[in-house]
Parts: C-alpha cells; structure tokens; sequence
C-alpha cells in the first residue's frame, strides 16, 4: 500500500472526469469501496478501457499542485467497518497492532525493519495487550518468541487488505516500522506510530514527528544508523504516558 492521501476521486469526477483506478490484485477488493470510482482494474487482469489520461498515484500531488500545508489530508480516504462478529475477541486492555518487518524482496528492507525482540520494553507495559498484524516469512519469530499468551496473531480471516483494515478498527494504536500497515493505518484513519530510520523513505521528510499525509500519525526516528533501542525507549514512554491518560 505506497499511495498517500490524495484528493478524493469525487473531486475529479465533479469536473468531468470518470476516473479508473488500476491497482496490483491484492488491493483490488479494498479500493473497490471507494466511492466515486467508474471503475477498478486489476494488473494483469482484462485491458483497460479506453483512456485519455494515464496518471500513477505517485505523480498526483505534483500535478495536482499540492505541497506543504496544501497536502489535501482528507483521511480516513479509504473506507474501513466494524465488523459483526468482530475479527478479535473483545479487548480488556489498550490493544496495540504490531508490525517490525516489511517485504524482504524490498532493497532497503534491512535498513527499515527491526526485529520483533525490540519490542520487549512494550510487550509486559502494564494495561497493554498485543496484535501481531505480522506476515511473511518474518511472522514466524513470533511462533519462536514465548510471548504467545503476550502477543496475539492476527486470525487467518484478516490477512487480505480490506479485512486488514477492518481489523484496525479493533485495535486503539497501531506501531509499525515503515511498511503497508503504517500507509493503510494511515488511510482509514487510525492512530498510528511509524518506527523510521535514521535515512527513511522520502515521503517521511527528516527531522519531524508529524507528516502531512496522515494526520493520525506520528514519526519515531532513529537518532543514529541502526540505534532502535532509543526508537523502543522513546515508544515504551509515550505508550506508558498514553495508556495512564486512557484509563482516566
């Protein structure tokens, strides 16, 4: 999930245009909430219709003009529901969704992902129970971990992107390292903590705790290449400080 928070397809629809949005199979079934969409295809799938503009996500904000303060942060952008019955089971604590690791097929993988170990300063906190929204191959240190009655697997029902996002609804906080969760998080508008390193993704910036495309979310960054044990001292205050105002 690698687009930001652009204008909604009504925008464009009420100056004219029909707007197809042509996505990889795995988020097909999620964008088709959208509304206002002629249509969704899917790469690989049938051809295109017929066309006069072809646009990547990516290249919108530039086209379109928008830059700074006028980053049009309209999220929740993507539409995500309370499911009944619930995904997980009713929670008795702050329930946190955890991510620390991205594609391994991406060529800077090693430097955005940590290992679920880091999150020992978070996973005894008090009054904090855990949802690992974990896949691939990485997923497996969680079976390894003796934190099972600590952390929680997300159920099988869930893995694709559109029961993803529901599950979100779920939890109160989601922590990720720089992968698909933070953007779709992001997206339906959950609170979000993206862990960075020290030379993140561009669309991260430097040298901020915010970002313009999702307002639900906040950056920790690395203070030094490598050094998650300062991003997991810092994560471990804020939780502690973010649970003791929710119990209020």
């Amino acid at each position: 999930m690698r687009s930001a928070c652009t204008p909604r397809a009504g925008w464009r629809r009420r100056r004219g245009a029909r707007v197809v949005l042509y996505v990889s199979p795995p988020l097909a079934a999620l964008l088709r909430r959208l509304p206002d969409l002629a249509a969704v295809a899917v790469a690989g799938g049938r051809l295109l219709p017929r066309t006069d503009w072809i646009c990547s996500l990516m290249d919108l904000p530039v086209i379109l003009g928008a830059a700074g303060g006028s980053i049009p942060a309209d999220c929740p952008y993507l539409p995500a529901r309370r499911r009944r019955p619930p995904l997980l089971p009713p929670a008795r604590q702050h329930r946190v969704g955890i991510v620390w690791a991205g594609s391994p097929g991406n060529d800077l993988d090693h430097h955005r992902s940590c290992r679920l170990a880091h999150f020992a300063p978070l996973v005894e906190l008090p009054g904090t129970e855990f949802v690992s929204f974990q896949v691939g191959p990485r997923a497996a240190e969680l079976r390894s971990s003796g934190w099972h009655g600590l952390i929680r697997g997300l159920p099988e029902a869930a893995v694709p992107f559109e029961a993803t996002a529901d599950a979100l609804m779920e939890v109160d906080l989601v922590i990720t390292v720089d992968t698909a969760l933070a953007h779709l998080a992001g997206a339906v508008g959950r609170p979000v903590w993206t862990l960075l390193s020290t030379v993140p993704d561009w669309r991260w910036m430097l040298e901020r705790a915010d970002t313009p495309w999702y307002p639900t979310m906040r950056l920790f960054r690395q203070p030094a290449p490598g050094d998650w044990e300062s991003v997991f001292r810092e994560v471990r205050a804020a939780l502690a400080a973010r649970v003791a105002e929710a119990a209020r």
